[in-house]
């Protein structure tokens, strides 16, 4: 258990570096056995979090370890772990790109080969819900399917992998390609892959992932 707890104050060393991770918003989990996770504290400022701040549960949301109370979006980390049986670890953040995208309700299209391979494809955005609530969970376990990552109506974004290491970096590439295509829109128009590649590296996403 302690090996994760390092990994999650790792990776959230990582994000805060590139404020993809700031002040209290957003939350990460990872598995840490069978039948337990390991979740971050509630209103807890990400720049000064320390192991002992993160908290145990099992997969009913019950503490099993720690004095704060778990993160609020809790409900969501549960339910995708429920869902995606190959996760074994969520991050979710308000990086600004992706934030952009969720607000104007935007999907994010396969304009890089990087990001679609190790993303799944076309990252939606979920229909919008309360903050917290079951109901944006399920929302957001629909709009994430088999892919890597999501935007959620308003409220972000969220990524996930097999390893903390693997969801931070699905959060980077989410939170750089977002900015491209922002920027993209921007000074131009954007241009999606074409389609052939694109069903190319969704099946190497596949293999990669063991969906196949």
């Amino acid at each position: 258990m302690s090996d994760v707890r390092k990994e999650i104050i790792k990776a959230i060393k990582e994000l805060v570096s590139q404020n993809i991770l700031f002040a209290k918003g957003g939350n990460l989990s990872a598995k840490c056995g069978k039948d337990q996770l390991v979740v971050t504290a509630s209103g807890k400022d990400y720049s000064v979090v320390k192991e002992e701040d993160l908290i145990v549960v099992d997969y009913q949301g019950k503490v099993i370890e720690g004095e704060r109370k778990p993160s609020s979006e809790l409900p969501l980390h549960l339910a995708i772990y429920k869902k995606r049986p190959d996760v074994n670890a969520i991050i979710h953040t308000h990086a600004i790109w992706p934030y952009v995208l969720s607000v104007t309700h935007q999907s994010l299209p396969p304009i890089s080969d990087e990001f679609t391979i190790l993303l799944g494809g076309e990252i939606k955005v979920s229909k919008y819900e309360f903050p917290g609530t079951d109901k944006l969970a399920e929302s957001v376990v629909e709009s994430l399917g088999m892919n890597n990552a999501s935007l959620i109506a308003n409220h972000g974004c969220v990524t996930v992998g097999r390893t903390v290491e693997e969801a931070l970096e699905n959060m980077v590439v989410l939170a750089n390609f977002s900015k491209v295509y922002v920027l993209a829109k921007i000074f131009g128009t954007p241009h999606v892959l074409p389609d052939w590649a694109i069903e190319k590296e969704k099946e190497m996403y596949k293999k990669w992932h063991g969906f196949v």
